[in-house]
């Protein structure tokens, strides 16, 4: 059987007749219903690896109302309660919901894993979508399916960081959209020496999330003038007691748990603490002072991501970019 160019298998006829088989079993193939001997499924699977065909794809799919949908592909089904009630992860679903609708376009939630390939593979060619939101961090063979595929993907997932200028994950000619990870040690450093502070105290959690973290907060650090005392913060987190630095020192922290171990200790500390926070959780409303934060803006990820995938299913040819959305700083008084 000599290769055939994908961009001519347009049909289910053409795919039956390279495989030498009728419509029916490769109708049965992507479906998963019906009898299929194992001997034509080999057939079938080998004429659609060697195309690259997939068939909602096709010009006779892209009639139904199938082809106006957007997979938001999550880790499996044990991600869906995550994706719908974690304060980060429902403000970039709620983003890609609202500018998929008003663009006219459906939003397919596809709870799918990605590192187990054959499932995955299976699964995809089960469904009929036009594009593809990765929001959390997938194999590289998942991606080499979708590109094989020709299924147009966008990428922005917790664990990506800029690291002044380097996607960690899927490299820059990826379509991404992400938030400048890198770039928190400076916003944070630059706030502290403005606000007269001697030192800045990242909490442990920083360093596994962001790529290069540390020698990103030790650079930020030093051109500030300020001292990085990360361990002292570290061991106080752990003993629940607050650190007793020289000077005035900035603590920052990655999580809603450290900043309620670390907020009783501002008052008694009476302006030698300060608190930053990542991201504006619910839980700080009650908390007096209020708690200033760092802010990556999740529904501006999810919109932003939307129309960086329509934008590519429309014109398939655009050169991959990626769109960095800045870290912000909001001075509630805890600063």
């Amino acid at each position: 059987m000599g290769k055939k160019k994908a961009d001519s298998v347009t049909t289910i006829r053409d795919v039956a007749r390279l495989a030498g088989t009728g419509t029916t079993a490769v109708s049965r193939f992507f479906s998963s219903k019906g009898y299929l001997a194992a001997a034509t499924r080999e057939r079938i699977a080998k004429v659609v690896e060697a195309t690259g065909f997939r068939l909602n794809r096709n010009a006779s799919l892209l009639k139904s109302r199938t082809n106006r949908q957007l997979a938001l592909i999550i880790g499996g089904r044990d991600r869906v309660r995550a994706w719908t009630t974690h304060f980060f992860m429902g403000e970039k679903f709620i983003g890609v919901v609202e500018e998929a609708v008003a663009q006219g376009w459906e939003v397919l939630l596809l709870p799918l894993d990605p590192w187990e390939q054959d499932a995955a593979e299976a699964e995809l060619r089960r469904q009929h979508f036009a594009g593809a939101l990765l929001f959390e961090p997938v194999p590289e063979a998942f991606t080499a399916m979708l590109s094989r595929w020709r299924i147009p993907f966008v990428t922005s997932n917790f664990e990506m960081g800029r690291g002044e200028g380097r996607l960690q994950f899927y490299g820059e000619g990826t379509h991404a959209v992400v938030t400048d990870y890198g770039g928190i040690p400076a916003v944070a450093a630059s706030f502290a020496a403005s606000r007269g502070y001697a030192g800045v105290a990242f909490s442990p959690g920083w360093y596994p999330m962001v790529h290069d973290f540390d020698r990103l907060v030790g650079k930020a650090a030093a051109a500030h003038g300020l001292v990085d005392l990360r361990e002292p913060f570290a061991a106080a987190l752990q003993d629940r007691k607050a650190p007793e630095p020289s000077g005035r020192l900035l603590l920052v922290c990655d999580s809603p748990e450290a900043v309620q171990i670390a907020h009783p200790w501002l008052a008694p500390a009476a302006g030698k603490l300060g608190l930053l926070a990542f991201n504006n959780y619910p839980q700080f409303a009650a908390l007096d002072p209020q708690v200033s934060f760092l802010y990556q803006d999740g529904g501006a990820i999810g919109r932003e991501s939307v129309r960086r995938l329509l934008s590519w299913i429309g014109e398939e040819a655009m050169a991959p970019a990626s769109v960095y959305l800045p870290v912000t700083l909001e001075d509630r008084g805890s600063a």
